[in-house]
């Protein structure tokens, strides 16, 4: 749903790390906003095949963030949760993207990735 804000807990969360979200809000999803982009990450494989439905023309660019430590799996929305669930799943996003940086730089760039063996 678009210009919504971001949850209370998340926010919480964020500031904790230096990042302030009182500015934020949601947007809809459209074929505009993914053509900007090189590399769409999501969090579930829900919203990766909802995506790749929706747009095909960029099925190559949309990946689960889990995708970027070569793993397969959720990362479930913590909300209506506790704050200690939201300060877990934040940790596991941070975590991810600490050990797949190198590879989210690559696609994010457009560049193919090389594997050595």
């Amino acid at each position: 749903m678009g210009d919504q804000p971001a949850a209370l807990n998340t926010q919480l969360v964020l500031q904790e790390h230096g990042i302030d979200l009182n500015d934020h809000a949601s947007r809809t999803v459209t074929g505009i906003m993914l053509s900007e982009f090189n590399l769409v990450l999501v969090m579930e494989d829900n919203h990766k095949e909802v995506l790749k439905l929706a747009f095909p023309e960029y099925t190559d660019r949309i990946y689960m963030l889990s995708e970027m430590v070569g793993e397969i799996f959720d990362i479930v929305d913590p909300i209506g949760r506790s704050l200690a669930d939201f300060e877990e799943t934040a940790l596991e996003m941070e975590r991810i993207l600490t050990e797949g940086f190198e590879k989210i730089s690559i696609l994010a760039a457009d560049k193919p990735i090389i594997y050595a063996s």
